[in-house]
């Protein structure tokens, strides 16, 4: 199985007046290829991806990987770098039993208000229809109808303040094996409901989040 992997990551507040630029990003480095593998924290979603591929023996293609903090829209260069480097080596490697990103959902771009829409809709375009395509997504993520189109499967944390970065980037990986191998018939749904959450004031260390 070769299945490729990559992250882009950053959390976006539309009221904040800077922008988000290639050097918020280079904080944390910004790595590609091989660098990408070596790069992960212990603890990330995208280390929880690699751990599980490779423990079934998957052909790892790592592609690029940028993290940043939260702040203002992602400026486009930054956006469009990411893309670019994913698309040319997603193509590089044709055909992909599978695609796992770590992508946090509620990225926002100078030009797009769907980031990870923007990015799963790219792979969907390159890979086609048959390759199995998942992301791990922070718990307060905006999950679009594009991101639901163009992905097979989308896991998002379970916890608040988040302590299970691995385990959500693991489920998306063996939800990736498992949509390769048909071993298991696995369905999904996508529902909206009328309900807006204040993320200041929840957590699931107590009270009913927790149960």
């Amino acid at each position: 199985m070769k299945i490729a992997i990559g992250e882009f990551h950053q959390e976006t507040n539309s009221f904040n007046p800077f922008p988000s630029t290639r050097k918020d990003y280079e904080v944390f480095g910004i790595h590609k290829g091989r660098e990408v593998i070596a790069s992960v924290d212990p603890s990330c979603a995208l280390k929880g991806i690699i751990d599980t591929l490779d423990g079934e023996g998957a052909d790892i293609l790592p592609t690029s990987r940028m993290w940043a903090n939260a702040g203002g829209p992602v400026i486009k260069e930054v956006t469009e770098e990411f893309i670019a480097d994913l698309s040319r080596i997603l193509r590089e490697n044709l055909p992909l039993d599978g695609v796992c990103l770590s992508l946090h959902g509620a990225t926002q771009s100078s030009q797009s208000d769907d980031v990870c829409g923007d990015i799963l809709e790219t792979v969907r375009n390159i890979t086609g229809p048959h390759t199995v395509i998942t992301a791990s997504l922070d718990l307060h993520a905006n999950v679009t109808r594009k991101m639901v189109k163009n992905a097979d499967f989308l896991c998002g944390y379970h916890t608040y303040p988040h302590v299970d970065f691995y385990d959500t980037g693991a489920r998306a990986a063996r939800l990736c094996l498992e949509g390769i191998k048909k071993d298991k018939r696995l369905c999904r749904g996508y529902a909206t409901i009328p309900m807006i959450v204040p993320a200041s004031s929840f957590t699931t260390l107590t009270g009913l989040f927790q149960s």
